[in-house]
């Protein structure tokens, strides 16, 4: 499965490229660079990293795809798209990949919204819209893997108790308070 879910990432990527209008090799570089940039060996955590992997390049996919849709059927196909990548996103139990994830995906459909501000309102914020439509349905989609995860928040290292925790005695080290930070 964790090939399955690698190889539909390098197609999501390629597709993504695509639709992005870049040329046939400038998309196969774009996938195969999305899968060498993934830090070496870390495939072996399991398939629900493998699954956050394939979620980026179908949410860029669908983002663009709806900001492109000529008819409003192909738009909703393509948000119904993202929000099964949302969900994907949410149901695979990598949790922080997928934030930031969701996080280049608002920057990218706000850069594709800025730069087309001159189409008008409607066509103007198409994929911000498609965007916050998308991680709505994909919220309620992932309800099975968030309310465990919002359960099981206060027994994780990033918690303000954490900190506290690690004040006490020798004080917070520089590598911990990273820790803390990032994920």
């Amino acid at each position: 499965m964790i090939a399955v879910a690698t190889f539909a990432g390098l197609v999501f990527a390629y597709l993504f490229g695509r639709s992005f209008f870049l040329s046939r090799q400038a998309s196969v570089i774009l996938a195969i660079s999305y899968c060498a940039a993934q830090v070496p060996g870390t495939f072996h955590l399991g398939l629900s990293y493998a699954h956050s992997f394939l979620v980026l390049p179908l949410l860029l996919l669908s983002i663009v795809g709806a900001k492109r849709a000529s008819t409003k059927k192909r738009y909703l196909a393509y948000v119904a798209l993202g929000c099964g990548a949302v969900a994907v996103g949410f149901l695979a139990g990598y949790f922080i990949t997928f934030v930031y994830a969701l996080i280049f995906a608002g920057i990218f459909s706000l850069f594709l919204d800025v730069f087309s501000a001159s189409l008008g309102f409607t066509r103007g914020v198409r994929a911000s819209v498609a965007l916050v439509a998308m991680c709505f349905v994909g919220v309620l989609f992932g309800l099975p893997q968030l309310i465990p995860l919002y359960e099981y928040g206060p027994f994780t290292s990033r918690t303000a108790e954490f900190a506290q925790e690690m004040a006490v005695g020798s004080g917070v080290q520089l590598l911990d308070f990273f820790r803390f930070l990032l994920p």
